[in-house]
């Protein structure tokens, strides 16, 4: 297939678009910029947002501190207990709202690691402050597996879904890997309706892209997605409006 490159700059970063396979699925490609070894991005939300940091290669059982450092000059220190670990070999820490950018520095077993350069997207105001929801509320969050294309039957897309105490804001993270195509990871936004079990949501940002030569990946406009009655299965849509990727694929999550 041809494919087409165009030169774009989001938030002071030279991006490269590229065509996707067919049918649909994610978006723009972002290229990890030459001064920057791996791009962390988070949403905001209320008192708190998360930056979801790669951490493959460290337990998160052996960290003693987590140093975040903002462009504008603020310093913050995390301890153990504010270190979370999900999934996809990621762990969310939760800092002040605000900070845009900046850089992680992780110290575990008295190793300290090389900085992470980080930048938050797209902020949004009303996303997760805590994950302690009332049981009427029917709490989504936790992890979520299974596939959310039909670009390649046998990808698996790992969700990791944190609901907001309002009952309605979402927030989080799917890794999706697939054979054919590549990997890439996307920050979520949307809204939750406890009444319809109906879930909306989009990708904010893509991040640790990685197609395979020729491919690139498109950014969801809209997951629509229901809840099984017994509460354990997401079912629905991936649905992607960018001409280079626009149609919609199944969408099967459990947990």
């Amino acid at each position: 297939m041809t494919k087409k490159l165009l030169t774009v700059t989001v938030l002071g970063v030279i991006a490269i678009a590229a065509a996707c396979f067919p049918p649909p699925n994610y978006g723009t490609t972002y290229n990890t910029p030459p001064t920057q070894s791996t791009q962390v991005v988070s949403n905001t939300g209320g008192g708190v947002q998360y930056l979801y940091v790669p951490a493959t290669d460290i337990p998160v059982s052996s960290i003693q501190q987590v140093i975040v450092q903002s462009v504008d000059g603020r310093t913050f220190t995390l301890g153990p207990g504010e270190v979370q670990s999900v999934a996809s070999g990621r762990m969310a820490l939760g800092i002040p709202p605000g900070v845009t950018q900046g850089q992680v520095t992780i110290v575990a077993n008295g190793v300290t690691y090389p900085a992470i350069p980080f930048y938050i997207a797209q902020p949004v105001t009303t996303l997760v402050t805590t994950t302690v929801v009332s049981p009427q509320c029917y709490d989504i969050s936790g992890t979520w597996t299974g596939n959310i294309s039909e670009s390649d039957p046998n990808a698996v897309a790992t969700a990791v879904l944190q609901l907001g105490a309002d009952c309605q804001s979402v927030s989080g993270f799917i890794h999706w890997e697939g054979p054919r195509i590549g990997s890439v990871d996307s920050t979520i936004t949307g809204r939750w309706d406890a009444s319809s079990m109906t879930l909306i949501a989009r990708d904010a940002q893509l991040f640790n892209v990685q197609p395979v030569p020729g491919g690139g990946f498109c950014a969801t406009d809209q997951y629509r997605l229901n809840l099984s009655s017994d509460g354990h299965t997401f079912t629905g849509l991936n649905i992607v409006t960018e001409r280079s990727c626009a149609g919609q694929s199944s969408v099967y999550l459990q947990r």
